[in-house]
This record gives C-alpha cells, structure tokens and sequence, in this order.
C-alpha cells in the first residue's frame, strides 16, 4: 500500500505469479471505500500510477513484455486507455518512475527501452 506519485490516490497492490490487481481509494477520503481499477484477471500482470490526473498502466495486456498505456480518471477501460510506449517482442519494458514533466517520462522510457536493442 502507498501513495500514488501524484499524492491524489491511496494505492493496494495484489500480485500472484501471474496476476495482479490494484485498487485505489481519494487520498481526501481516507474513510471512503477503496475502488478496483481493474479485476484481476488469469495471465494479465499490470502495475498503475497516478500523476497529472493520469493514470498509468504497465500492462502485459495483449504484450508479453509488457507496454505502457494512459487512463483517464474514470477510464479505468482497458478499450479506452491509450499506448505510449508499444510492446515489443524483442525488449522486457521495466518499471516506471513519473519525474516532473510526464512527456520526458514517456521520452525517458522510449530512448531506454530502445538502447536495450
């Protein structure tokens, strides 16, 4: 359980070998309930943050070595996030940290991820 990098969401993380599921509750609201971002589902492995009314998704969804997608606040979707950084066969796409600028962060991690080829 942490703070999402934005400091706007509480954050529980579940993961099992191949799963895993978040959920995340308004860090205004500390009493309220806690909101799944998106069931856990068998062989989908996904890590989130929060920052700049965005959240990120670190998904395996539909990649095996896994791409980074953007969700809106209440677009918890997976049809309705969008890609920054593409699966590719060749290359494992690791964690992600947010700095202050999140385009420097998609930047960051496409010159990163493209130095592993």
């Amino acid at each position: 359980m942490g703070k999402s990098r934005s400091k706007r969401y509480l954050l529980i993380g579940s993961h099992q070998t191949v799963s895993s599921e978040y959920r995340f509750l308004d860090a205004d609201d500390p009493t309220g309930t806690f909101s799944v971002f998106l069931a856990r589902a068998r062989d989908h492995e996904y890590h989130i943050d929060h920052f700049r009314d965005r959240f990120y998704v670190r998904t395996n969804r539909d990649a095996r070595n896994f791409k980074l997608m953007e969700a809106s606040e209440g677009g918890m979707d997976p049809d309705r996030w969008v890609e920054l950084i593409p699966h590719r066969e060749d290359a494992l796409l690791g964690p992600f940290e947010h700095d202050v600028d999140d385009r420097r962060l998609v930047e960051e991690h496409r010159v990163a991820f493209e130095a592993v080829v």
